[in-house]
């Protein structure tokens, strides 16, 4: 298997951190540099049409795309240590705490990030208003998490 990812980005961040929490290293890592557009190249796009990371690519080309899914994936195959939850709250009680830290805190402050901060105006046209938006939101959010 191979993961298609990139150090700086929080959702790939989110896997190595799983994989590192099941201490598995027998998955190639890719290193995708989204500063230089290797995530637009054609032939990342032809593995990930969206051209988003992190992308998990199976030994038989089947592509995984989505932190959580691949994660979910990556526990079918090596279900100890469980990092999912063992009972029907467990499992609950997580599902609830990713969405809630993902939606009210990481993607606020990733979109902030995004908006406001000269390195990123690369990637996307920035919308100062909606940066600062987010910015106010995530940083809210800090408060409860």
């Amino acid at each position: 298997m191979k993961l298609y990812n990139n150090k700086m980005a929080n959702s790939p961040r989110k896997v190595r951190m799983f994989l590192a929490e099941k201490n598995i290293t027998d998955i190639e890592m890719i290193d995708i540099d989204l500063m230089k557009g290797e995530h637009k190249t054609p032939e990342y796009r032809a593995l990930a049409p969206n051209s988003r990371i992190p992308a998990l690519e199976l030994d038989d080309g089947t592509v995984i795309m989505e932190s959580t899914a691949i994660c979910r994936y990556i526990e079918s195959l090596y279900p100890e240590p469980n990092l999912f939850g063992e009972n029907p709250l467990e499992i609950a009680s997580i599902e609830m705490w990713q969405a809630r830290i993902y939606n009210e805190l990481m993607l606020p402050l990733a979109m902030g990030f995004r908006h406001l901060h000269p390195a990123m105006s690369g990637l996307e046209i920035q919308n100062k208003d909606y940066g600062e938006t987010q910015k106010s939101i995530g940083i809210k959010s800090l408060k409860y998490f």
